[in-house]
């Protein structure tokens, strides 16, 4: 093993997968034995749209002689069958033996085709086997049979062919029990080479396995055929496509008994779909069950199916593509059955289990497709551990968005079919909820309130009527009947009654009159006695019986309201007739007593009233007869009108009403009424108000200021009230502030109590009547915070509506802010829940509260409200700046939920929040300084949160230092003055650009491995092609970016570092140096190079120290002195000359000149300088067989300095002469001895090995 696969091999680390068995072993463990199996095997056949499903028990053993495999013999005995008459498709066959992938997933139409579920088969059997289409499949988990996991046998393949034909044992089996379902001929399948269903075999297992030791006996089979019996009848009321279950038994001497038979059809003459504008699409129609056992049994139901459409819900359209799961739910209910109406249960196309989490408490059944738990026995919901989890928020979405919905439409569609005539009302209303059975199921009770707001609170027609029953109003529209301990003759009277008047009373079971009363959030018309004295005044009492006048008259004499009987002919006499209630003489009745016995005149027998009318009724007409005024003793009450003609007789003053009432009002104000008496007086003067205050204004004022109504023990003036009748205060103030009902018992009183000052208008109440609303939200706040809800809006509506604000005062408004009883949204609620809207109102105070203006400034932390006027927004102070630190909680709250954005550049919201935060802040500068310090890194730049100290508003022209130091984002430089109040730098220094590759180098020289990253390597590049653009000289040695040895990059200074001008692939040839090398990045310009001063590699490769190359040259400005010594030699012969007189100077005997044509077109990187390429062509040489002396290499590059001065026998040797080569070429190169000289006066060929331009122009090695 090397070194790296060692190292490899120890460093590895994860986790890996169970082995199969154990994987199956756990499937086992969490999905339960029983009749789910069946039911997993019944949803497979219903996703491939199967329509009849068969299971059979056969308990007959087969042969063991001919088999495939002699270890299939133990497989020969008892068996369960399931056969559907859908075929296998290729699908089918690869997912069946994915164990755990459900086929399912990215299709919403499929309950769970083949997923964990079918892997439950493995409690009854080690080796299932499947027949379908065009194969035959045997699957061995344990790999003991086929030394494989299975075995698939085609039919269109002549070998297997032969062997399904002559393997009887083996296949005999599957023959037999093709012929039990009856659909085709074995012969006829392996002719035709396609099984047009499919049949599973599942051999009972009779000793314990690796798999399981769970043995399965015909005993075990029973159980599991009876646990679905038990469901049986709703098992087809949710299925798309089966339609038929059978269980048949064979018995071992092969008797056939089908133990049941379960259909279901659905008519098609009562077909309901839904194309309304609602936010659901549906279908109801009629389904009928027939069960075949012992007995027949059928059933019908009504089975409703709603969809959410796409749009009206995007959090549950975002979880249904997710999830690939459906927005529906169906809802069905049995037809023609006494069934507990607290029966429901939840299905998830089957039923599921009949434990206590599945049952409802609602009169219809369940169904959807729900995220279940892994053994697919209970729904998942949103409890502690699982919060987060998207299978239980789906399911908690489903039953609030679309579950009170559908049950909406079932109701609805019931009521359609009643008023057909196919449906009895009592159907209808027993499809109501009833939440006496749903005590601890609040998930279901909540849903029933739903249910009951719906149908309760709008204009939608669900209560029938008495006098028809197929006819529908709204509750609205509605009069309830009495629900109270009422005797059922006189229920029965009412109704006659108010059914021949004509009025809309309503026929409804005592459970839809509970949930009225709990639930209305209008107030309908119940039957009452005020409200039937009001019907007989409208309609007169002409079509009523005797017997239900004198129930109806006892009925509404209960309250104690004897005056609003005036005029109604309901008074009984004793002859049988009825007077009418008046004070007119003519309409007198006589009740008798044992002081006064009705035998004292017996010619007014007729006069008195009934002797066997019932005691109640006796009572309340003995207490009408006892009512008058309480006038004081000096004044004489006219009884009759014969007193009256008397008294004038007598010349008696007579007073006339108002006179009596100022009379009766001073006697109240003196204190010597009793509060009864004051109760009557008054009663009376309201009664007659209209009259009495026409007749006399000082009545009028006097009763204006008279404080005559008592509330807890103090007397008030009818000022100090509030109108009951007005809808909104009776909706935000409690009994204290209205009058006792005694005075507004009649429209009449109450009007003339507002004539009296009653407050009668919303615009008439007081600052103190405010504050006390409020403190009466907070109080029901504590225990009902719907009712405190339903107050504080009314509230709102009234300040906004009208003026109340402007009556506070600074002391009174200030205590209005102070107090928490404006409803709003919990601040940051779509943040915490992405997919569940419905959002939990709380309270809050107005110095708490903002206007929706800043919903993109604090609205995740502050509740906003936007719906009130201007006007009341500045009296509240919901337009005052919110304060700096909630913004800058609500910067950290987006800081937060950036993590869960998949890409927050493109998130158009939280731009636009960002973008209206900075304008905020910048706007505000002043009072934002010291809270950034807590909070620096908030502003947005390169997908993350930074501070802006860390960024800089311009990198320097034609310099990119993004991979370094970031830029703020074009999108924020509307917010610079900002920016830069936190610390933005506009530009970097020189300096400070050249401390980032300082910086760099630092970084890679701490790492463990110093290597540098790409970006470092990247904007060092970018700063060194700055720094040569711009011709910015820099102190010191700064680092450039190197190759290393092992290919990697680093920093070194550039001193060190080499710019290669080889062939990289001569490289290693090159290095004889035992010192490293640096290679300059490859992407660092020529010129940047140049101008950094690095070394190139052939240079360096070539240093004098190395191989003895040195420099050469005048020191005096060459080409100048060349072009003057060429003008004296002006020949182009003069070069012959002097290179022989030269040769003759050194002592040569012979001298060669060879003119060469050859061109040398070797690459660049061969050559000691690329330059030296244009130098390769033709050319002119001069030999001569005399070497050069140590003083003629000096002599040599002295231009212009005749070595001959001194010695008169050489002619000329290097001196002016040898210039005139120049003539001819502008590189001219010596070789002699172990030297070579190359000269370029214009240093256009050797510039990179010629250091000083200024004063050397040529290049010499030694070869050694």
């Amino acid at each position: 093993m090397s070194g790296k696969t060692r190292y490899k091999t120890r460093r590895s680390f994860g986790a890996t997968a169970p082995p199969f068995l154990d994987y199956l072993k756990d499937i086992l463990r969490r999905y339960p034995d029983g009749g789910q199996i069946l039911k997993e095997l019944i949803q497979n056949a219903d996703d491939a749209h199967a329509t009849e499903v068969i299971f059979i028990h056969d308990e007959r053993s087969y042969g063991t002689e001919s088999l495939w495999s002699a270890k299939l013999g133990q497989y020969q005995g008892p068996a369960l069958y399931a056969y559907n008459n859908a075929a296998f498709t290729e699908d089918d066959w690869k997912r069946i033996q994915m164990a755990g992938r459900s086929g399912k997933i990215n299709d919403p139409n499929k309950i769970g085709r083949f997923g964990i579920g079918f892997n439950s088969v493995y409690h009854i059997t080690d080796v299932p086997s499947i027949f379908s289409s065009g194969h035959l499949g045997l699957m061995d988990p344990q790999e003991e049979i086929f030394g494989d996991k299975g075995f698939r046998w085609f039919l269109d393949e002549p070998e297997d062919q032969e062997a399904l034909l002559t393997m009887h044992d083996q296949f005999q089996p599957y023959r037999d029990i093709v012929s039990v379902v009856g659909k085709q001929e074995w012969s006829t399948i392996i002719e035709d080479q396609y099984f047009s269903g499919t049949l599973f075999r599942f051999p009972l297992r009779n000793k314990a396995s690796e798999i399981s030791d769970n043995l399965y006996d015909s005993d075990k089979v029973v159980e599991l055929f009876d646990s679905f019996i038990a469901d049986a009848d709703l098992s087809l009321l949710f299925l798309k496509s089966v339609s038929s279950v059978s269980l048949i038994h064979i018995s071992q001497d092969g008797t056939i008994n089908t133990r049941l038979e379960i259909k279901s059809s659905e008519p098609t003459d009562i077909l309901l779909k839904h194309k309304d504008e609602s936010d659901v699409e549906g279908l109801t129609r009629i389904k009928l069950i027939t069960l075949n056992s012992e007995d027949q049994k059928k059933t019908q139901w009504l089975l409703t199916t709603c969809t959410m459409k796409e749009g009206k819900a995007p959090n549950l359209d975002d979880l249904a593509k997710k999830l690939s799961f459906l927005p529906r739910v169906d809802l069905a209910f049995p037809l023609g059955e006494q069934r507990d109406c607290g029966q429901g249960r939840l299905s998830c196309f089957l039923p599921l289990p009949n434990n206590e989490s599945n049952k409802t408490g609602l009169p219809v059944y369940v169904n959807a497709c729900f995220g279940l738990t892994d053994n697919r026995r209970h729904i998942k919901w949103q409890e502690e551990d699982q919060k987060h989890d998207e299978h239980a928020l789906w399911n908690e979405l489903l039953v609030k968005k679309v579950l009170p919905q559908a049950y909406v439409k079932i109701i609805q569609d019931a009521i359609k079919l009643c008023q057909q005539s196919a449906l009895p009302v009592s159907s209808v209303y027993s499809l109501w909820p009833d939440v006496t059975q749903m005590q601890h199921k609040d998930k279901w009770f909540n849903v029933a309130v739903d249910v009951f707001h719906h149908l309760l609170n709008g204009n939608m027609a669900v209560l029938s009527l008495a006098r028809d029953e197929t006819q529908f109003i709204p509750l609205s529209e509605a009069v309830i009947p009495c629900n109270g301990p009422t005797r059922a003759e006189t229920l029965s009277a009412i109704k006659r009654t108010l059914v021949s008047c004509r009025e809309n009373l309503v026929s409804l079971p005592a459970t839809v009159i509970g949930a009225i009363e709990t639930f209305k959030l209008t107030n309908p018309q119940d039957v009452n006695p005020c409200f039937i004295r009001e019907v007989l005044h409208r309609s007169g009492v002409d079509n009523i019986s005797e017997e239900d006048k004198l129930c109806i008259l006892e009925y509404i004499l209960s309250d104690g309201k004897y005056k609003d009987l005036q005029g109604l002919q309901l008074l009984p006499l004793s002859d049988g007739s009825f007077r009418t209630f008046t004070k007119k003489e003519e309409d007198t009745a006589l009740i008798d007593n044992k002081e006064f016995p009705r035998t004292l005149l017996p010619y007014c027998n007729h006069l008195f009233i009934p002797h066997d009318l019932s005691s109640t009724c006796r009572n309340h007409l003995e207490e009408l007869a006892k009512l008058e005024l309480p006038v004081p003793d000096s004044i004489i009450q006219c009884a009759t009108e014969a007193d009256r003609r008397l008294l004038k007789l007598l010349k008696v003053n007579l007073l006339g009403p108002d006179e009596v009432g100022i009379i009766l009002i001073d006697s109240i104000k003196n204190g010597t009424s009793s509060s009864q008496e004051t109760q009557n007086i008054m009663t009376w003067i309201l009664q007659h108000g209209d009259i009495l205050f026409s007749q006399n204004q000082s009545l009028k004022s006097k009763c204006k200021e008279l404080r005559f109504i008592e509330v807890k023990r103090e007397l008030k003036r009818a000022a100090d009230f509030l109108n009951p009748t007005v809808k909104a205060f009776k909706m935000i103030f409690e009994s204290d502030v209205f009058p006792p009902p005694v005075y507004t018992e009649s429209s009449q009183m109450l009007k003339n109590l507002i004539d009296l000052g009653l407050i009668n208008k919303e615009a008439d109440l007081t600052p103190e009547h405010v504050l006390y609303a409020t403190t009466l939200i907070e109080k029901h706040k504590v225990n009902s915070e719907r009712e405190a809800l339903k107050r504080a809006q009314v509230l709102l509506e009234m300040l906004d509506g009208c003026n109340l604000l402007s009556k506070f005062s600074d002391e009174q408004l200030d205590r209005l802010k102070m107090m928490k009883w404006i409803p709003c949204d919990q601040p940051g609620t779509e943040q915490q829940n992405r997919f569940d809207k419905s959002t939990k109102s709380c309270f809050f105070s107005s110095e708490e509260i903002r206007h929706t203006m800043y919903e993109d400034i604090v609205g995740e932390v502050m509740p906003l409200m936007g719906k009130l006027s201007d006007r009341v927004n500045t009296k509240l102070g919901l337009k005052r700046l919110p304060p700096p630190e909630k913004v800058i909680e609500n910067l950290s709250v987006l800081k937060s939920a950036v993590q869960d954005m998949d890409d927050p550049d493109t998130n158009v919201d939280f731009k636009r929040k960002l973008h209206s935060i900075y304008g905020h802040m910048q706007q505000n500068i002043s009072e934002f300084g010291e809270l950034m310090n807590k909070e620096p890194d908030w502003l947005w730049a390169n997908d993350q949160f930074v501070s802006p100290c860390d960024l800089v508003l311009n990198y320097p022209q034609d310099l990119d230092l993004s991979s370094y130091i970031g830029k703020v984002p074009t999108e924020f430089l509307p917010f610079k003055k900002l920016l830069q109040k936190c610390g933005l730098r506009t530009a970097l220094s020189n300096e400070e650009i050249v401390v980032i590759l300082h910086s760099i180098q630092q970084n890679i020289e701490a790492r463990e491995l110093p290597f540098a990253t790409s970006g470092e390597v990247k904007v060092s590049i970018e700063i060194l092609n700055w720094l040569w653009k711009t011709k910015h000289r820099v102190k010191g040695d700064i680092p450039v970016p190197v190759i290393t040895e092992d290919e990697q990059f680093t920093l070194r200074p550039q001193s060190e570092a080499l710019l290669c001008d080889v062939n990289k692939n001569k490289l290693k040839e090159l290095q004889f140096s035992e010192e490293k090398m640096y290679l300059l990045h490859e992407e660092i310009p020529i010129a940047t190079a140049e101008w950094l001063k690095i070394r190139f590699l052939s240079n360096y490769i070539l240093a004098p120290e190395l191989i003895g190359i040195e420099q050469c040259g005048q020191s005096e400005p060459i080409t100048t002195r060349i072009k003057n010594i060429l003008k004296e030699y002006d020949e182009d012969g003069d070069i012959f000359k002097e290179l022989i007189q030269n040769a003759e100077d050194a002592g040569a005997d012979a001298c060669k000149f060879l003119l060469d044509f050859r061109e040398h077109k070797d690459p660049p990187e061969s050559l000691i300088d690329p330059d030296m390429a244009l130098c390769q062509g033709p050319c002119l040489w001069a030999f001569n067989n005399e070497r050069f002396t140590d003083d003629d290499w000096k002599n040599i590059v002295r231009v212009g300095s005749a070595s001959k001065e001194n010695k008169v026998e050489k002619i000329g040797k290097f001196g002016l002469g040898f210039n005139t080569v120049y003539h001819v070429t502008d590189v001219p190169s010596i070789l002699s001895d172990n030297k070579l000289l190359i000269l370029d006066p214009n240093v256009t060929h050797l510039k990179k090995h010629i250091q000083q331009k200024e004063v050397l122009w040529g290049y010499s090695t030694t070869f050694s």
